[in-house]
């Protein structure tokens, strides 16, 4: 899936450039991080989409009625005014599609 990240850069030396993914900023959950340097960013925000993703699915919320509403919306968004820079992300859920399962064949179980 891809997201849209947006970037609040640093004021000051020393700060943090801060992340947030508006996609799943929803009901009462809220998706945001940090990166100490431009080239971690990606992997920050990767990171904390996994993280919120497994917190939604096991309050049993269906992930894949999530949707990104694309850059240029959450830029007229004033809760993400903040926001300096904008990128996408391309993000792969393929590990959320099926859980596994078990299947009994001639009294033995094998897992797939």
């Amino acid at each position: 899936m891809i997201f849209s990240i947006g970037v609040e850069m640093p004021k000051y030396e020393h700060e943090c450039y801060g992340i947030v993914i508006p996609a799943l900023c929803v009901n009462n959950y809220c998706c945001c991080t940090a990166s100490m340097d431009i080239a971690t960013i990606e992997s920050s925000a990767i990171d904390a989409i996994y993280c919120i993703l497994d917190t939604m699915l096991s309050d049993n919320v269906d992930i894949f009625t999530l949707s990104d509403r694309g850059v240029l919306q959450y830029r007229r968004d004033e809760d993400y005014r903040y926001c300096d820079k904008w990128i996408k992300i391309d993000v792969d859920l393929t590990m959320y599609l099926s859980k596994p399962r078990n299947l009994m064949i001639d009294n033995f179980i094998k897992s797939y």
